[in-house]
């Protein structure tokens, strides 16, 4: 006899009366979860539920359950409007309810909470039900707690409004037209997007590769340094001006800072007009320590699910700036949200475009709503305060009579790629609001410089021109890897610091991590290669191998997603000595040498690294906030459900010169009009469904109304 899953032997025996029908939910839930489609811990949630209340209505904890199922799956809730509410293939929709049977019977389970009663005893209720979509009751508070928010700080100028003439003058000197840009845009969205983060709590700014988000952040702190050194003059008591700088992972925060420095002197002699007070400029710009959002929140490790930082005890900064968005989930978000308060700046930076979080949620791109590329979108009231700054807007505006597109900016020039870049021609062709992936894909298979492409086989071992072709490409880092002894004690961590940026000049992206294509398969391959050229390989930590870390360790200071080299060193008696060498905060000057207190490379000892793995091969997910000269995507040579539009797009545009694709052109088309669909309510609480569909956005037709 076939034993009901294990976890429902924690229920207590049921009366005979409705042993019936419990027994029917339960082999209703244990087909579901034999299909894989639900986990034991979905079942046990629900059944215990189910007898707390005496209620076994077995479309309703089907549904349930897939409601608890969701966020490990992407999605918020379980969207019965959509036109696939349900997991899995064809084959299994007959295990699941009709949805409009589930509508009915939710409406009056005792389970489940409309959203008018969330405030008042039926917010005590594990769902929720709004009329199309089921939440768990802690994601549909963690959604309005959210939505509140973020619309109220969007409809809010901040405390102090800024001098006048100073921001004008500023506006105009920092976001003035670059001696290279031949034409420059009537309408200037980065000194638009500048200008509303000074002037706003909330701002929004969302682009694709190159476009100058991170060079628009810059103008904004410098901004805001001189307008706060201005009242600083005339009140003396005033602090310094507090600056928090976020990411989701310390790779992509060790990005934005290294960014936010590039060529500072250089920025810093250009803002003279603005900032009087080079130096102060200077070492304000310096100190800003980036930082990943479970540090700048205060993660409890006792609790890792709540932070130090929340409603009740808020971060105290001036302005919070978070780069690459689109990597931070919905309960990250919120949680960042609760903690923003007073007269705070919030600044959102990431690409609407890329991979969504690997945890639950689409925030940046339910942000960035309807807004795109082709027209600029405010209220009137926004168009006038910044022309009173003579901030131009031109005629190709949108109108919305909502909060959120005065907080939202979709740049959409691109600095990094010339007009011939098969890069840059295949990431404007993904911004389209008419994206056609056969446009998107021709660039990429038209033979051009920047852009090769290679036959993936039968999948079944990696093709010899792939794998000669990516150790040729580290054989630059290996070779210079090879004059260590040469090298003088005190010179090592210049050295070093080298060997890590000619290693990070190219990296090979997988779609997926298992397979001789993927991960695993290509970091064994490239070893053993390595080895057939002669490399010494042996042992665990052989010199050269790349080092991934896949976890956070607070302790030693390193973070998932941070890569270092293997490397030899001296020690104080002058003995070898194997490291691990991770890149440190400050970058190795283009000329002369650094200065004595740079902090170019962090040496950790092997034994205290966190969980690791070797990284000649990443998955494109893994490579989210990174950019490389070259990178070589790889994608499996049979159809893959995770190959889409944004996994492509997010893979390809990591190159800023070169990309070698290993698929069949095909393949890659069809991967290209396949994109990530993830449930939430998010978007439409955000911006209303009148504002969505006025733009064009599809909506799914909500479910048959059964109330009568």
């Amino acid at each position: 006899m076939r034993q009901a899953p294990r976890s429902l032997y924690v229920l207590p025996r049921l009366p005979a009366e409705r042993r019936g029908a419990a027994d029917r939910v339960i082999a209703r839930l244990q087909a579901l979860r034999t299909a894989g489609l639900l986990d034991p811990i979905d079942l046990h949630v629900v059944t215990r539920l189910g007898r707390l209340v005496d209620a076994w209505d077995p479309d309703v904890l089907v549904a349930c359950a897939a409601a608890v199922r969701a966020p490990r799956q992407g999605h918020i809730c379980v969207d019965l409007g959509a036109a696939d509410p349900w997991p899995g293939e064809a084959e299994h929709r007959a295990l699941w309810p009709a949805p409009a049977d589930v509508v009915a019977a939710l409406e009056r389970s005792p389970l489940v909470g409309a959203p008018e009663a969330l405030r008042g005893p039926a917010g005590r209720l594990p769902f929720v039900f709004d009329g199309r979509r089921l939440y768990t009751a802690r994601l549909w508070d963690d959604q309005v707690r959210l939505v509140e928010r973020l619309r109220a700080m969007a409809a809010t100028a901040v405390a102090e409004p800024p001098d006048p003439d100073a921001l004008r003058a500023g506006l105009d000197v920092l976001f003035a037209p670059r001696p290279s840009d031949k034409a420059p845009p009537a309408v200037n969205r980065q000194q638009i997007a500048g200008a509303m983060a000074v002037l706003r709590r909330l701002t929004v700014i969302t682009g694709g590769p190159g476009m100058g988000k991170t060079h628009t952040v810059r103008n904004v702190l410098a901004l805001l340094y001189a307008q706060h050194a201005a009242r600083l003059r005339d009140d003396p008591t005033r602090g310094p001006l507090r600056v928090a700088l976020a990411a989701p992972t310390g790779k992509a925060a060790a990005r934005v800072r290294e960014s936010l420095l590039k060529d500072l002197d250089g920025f810093v002699t250009e803002a003279a007009d603005v900032v009087p007070d080079a130096a102060g400029l200077r070492a304000f710009l310096l100190g800003l320590e980036a930082r990943t959002l479970h540090r700048l929140l205060g993660v409890k490790r006792d609790d890792p699910t709540r932070f130090r930082h929340d409603a009740e005890h808020p971060l105290p900064y001036d302005v919070v700036i978070v780069d690459e968005t689109s990597m931070v989930d919905f309960a990250m978000m919120a949680r960042l949200v609760d903690a923003v308060r007073g007269a705070t700046r919030l600044v959102l930076l990431g690409d609407r475009h890329q991979l969504a979080s690997v945890e639950a949620g689409t925030v940046l791109a339910d942000l960035c709503g309807p807004v795109d590329a082709a027209a600029l979108q405010a209220s009137p009231d926004l168009r006038a305060a910044l022309a009173s700054y003579d901030v131009p807007f031109g005629d190709a505006v949108v109108e919305r009579p909502t909060a959120l597109p005065d907080a939202v900016v979709q740049l959409n020039r691109t600095y990094r790629f010339t007009d011939e870049s098969s890069i840059g021609r295949f990431a404007m062709a993904c911004l389209a609001s008419d994206f056609d992936a056969e446009v998107a894909a021709a660039p990429l298979f038209a033979g051009a410089a920047d852009a090769h492409h290679f036959a993936p086989g039968d999948g079944r071992a990696l093709p010899a021109p792939v794998l000669e072709a990516i150790v040729d490409a580290y054989v630059p880092a290996f070779e210079h890897l090879d004059q260590a002894k040469s090298v003088a004690p005190a010179d090592e961590p210049a050295f070093h610091r080298h060997t890590l940026d000619l290693f990070d000049r190219f990296r090979v992206l997988c779609a997926h991590k298992r397979g001789a294509l993927g991960v695993e398969g290509v970091n064994a391959a490239v070893r053993q290669a390595l080895a057939e050229r002669g490399r010494s390989t042996n042992g665990t930590f052989w010199t050269g191998r790349p080092i991934l870390v896949r976890r956070n360790d607070y302790d030693v200071g390193l973070y998932n997603g941070d890569i270092g080299l293997v490397v030899t060193r001296r020690d104080a008696e002058g003995n070898p000595r194997t490291f691990v060498a991770f890149p440190g905060p400050d970058a190795l000057p283009n000329e002369g040498a650094p200065p004595s207190d740079a902090q170019l490379v962090r040496y950790v000892l092997p034994a205290r690294l966190p969980e690791h793995d070797t990284c000649f091969a990443l998955t494109i997910h893994k490579s989210q906030g990174s950019e490389y000269d070259h990178v070589m995507v790889i994608l499996p040579a049979r159809p893959s459900r995770i190959v889409t539009r944004e996994l492509l797009y997010t893979g390809v545009t990591r190159a800023k010169v070169e990309v070698s694709l290993v698929a069949e052109r095909a393949a890659f088309v069809k991967a290209l009009d396949e994109t990530v669909q993830r449930a939430s309510g998010l978007r439409d609480a955000l911006w209303g469904r009148d504002v969505l569909s006025a733009a064009g956005v599809a909506r799914p037709a909500p479910p048959p109304d059964h109330r009568g």
